[in-house]
């Protein structure tokens, strides 16, 4: 099983949104983003369909999910009024995006279905599901099934011959720290990479002169921060109850009980996490007789 490390930016902080529903706007938006990311070209059409018995069948409307969805697609901020207009302005620009409530295999209340072309005719299929909060995953792209969260720069090659050969080289063009995933269908291959690599334009052509590489999609993180693969000495590992009230109280140590233990910090993330677990308890222990 893979270890998923939370970020307190993105899974407990809202996201900054103009709209209702934090997992059925800004999630669909953050879906749409991705989405138009790994469309290359910008859209022309679109169908993006629900269950019947979703939560969407019943709200996309009302909490205005079509308008996140489009806005995604679109590149429109999630915090401006171009927002609100999303859908007038799809309609300006030609773009056509329907909505359909029809039979999911899928059942989750949250699940949406986007088949998509562009201007220049590429085309995009892709399961996908808003969890709450902002949160989302991309769970299927043109039939393979996938989970990515947006929390990673997300590159996607489909192969077909040579897997190890194609691995090695997009590892080396990549340079930085990346997990692969290979996943197979029918006589084709996809390999799924996460990085926190940013892939500019020409590394983005080099991945698709490799030999046996027939197609590249790559999109960058939609989530705040970027996640780590690996984090040194998480603050909650060990004794961080203690050491968060320590930090509360304003005591800064290098030695909490009899355990000497590093109280060093290196990412402003989870500085900022232990210091708001650290109130929270405070006023759960303040309030206690």
């Amino acid at each position: 099983m893979e270890t998923y490390y939370s970020s307190i930016f993105n899974e407990v902080f809202g996201p900054v949104m103009v709209g209702t529903s934090s997992s059925h706007t800004a999630g669909p938006y953050r879906i749409g983003a991705m989405a138009r990311m790994l469309l290359k070209d910008p859209v022309k059409k679109g169908r993006i369909s629900f269950d019947p018995n979703s939560s969407y069948a019943s709200y996309y409307k009302l909490q205005w999910s079509d308008r996140g969805f489009v806005a995604g697609l679109l590149g429109l901020a999630i915090d401006s009024e171009d927002m609100t207009d999303s859908l007038k302005i799809a309609e300006e620009k030609g773009v056509a995006i329907d909505f359909v409530i029809e039979e999911k295999d899928n059942k989750e209340p949250n699940y949406a279905y986007l088949d998509l072309e562009s201007e220049n005719g590429f085309k995009l299929k892709l399961g996908t599901t808003s969890i709450g909060g902002g949160a989302i995953e991309i769970i299927e792209i043109d039939g393979y099934p996938i989970c990515i969260r947006g929390d990673f720069n997300t590159l996607f090659l489909y192969v077909n011959d040579k897997v190890d050969e194609v691995k090695k080289s997009a590892e080396q063009i990549i340079g930085g720290q990346c997990t692969v995933k290979e996943l197979k269908k029918d006589a084709g291959c996809l390999l799924c990479i996460e990085t926190r690599e940013f892939l500019k334009e020409d590394k983005r052509a080099a991945l698709e002169q490799i030999e046996n590489v027939v197609k590249v999609r790559y999109t960058e993180h939609v989530l705040p921060v970027l996640s780590q693969f690996v984090y040194e000495g998480i603050p909650f590992s060990r004794y961080w109850l203690g050491r968060c009230l320590l930090m509360g109280r304003g005591i800064i140590c290098n030695d909490y009980g009899d355990n000497n233990y590093d109280c060093q910090y290196g990412k402003p993330e989870i500085i900022y996490s232990d210091l708001i677990i650290s109130l929270f308890f405070l006023h759960i222990f303040d309030a206690l007789p």
